[in-house]
């Protein structure tokens, strides 16, 4: 899961690059804000994801550290 979340962040990056590029090569507004509303939505899903997999890794870890043994 961690590993999605940095192939997502590597990609929200990489567009944020593009539209950089698209906006200082004077191309169409509309082309510069839709890559500009997809980065938004990729790293909104990176926070999700790094969210998700720190949850699920703090409860594995409080799970295994309130074993009792009997």
């Amino acid at each position: 899961m961690l590993a999605l979340a940095i192939v997502i962040f590597a990609a929200a990056i990489v567009l944020a690059w593009m539209t950089q590029w698209v906006e200082a090569h004077d191309l169409p507004v509309y082309l510069a804000q839709g890559m500009h509303l997809i980065g938004m939505v990729l790293f909104f899903l990176d926070g999700c994801f790094v969210i998700a997999a720190s949850s699920i890794l703090a409860a594995r870890l409080y799970r295994m550290l309130s074993k009792e043994d009997l």
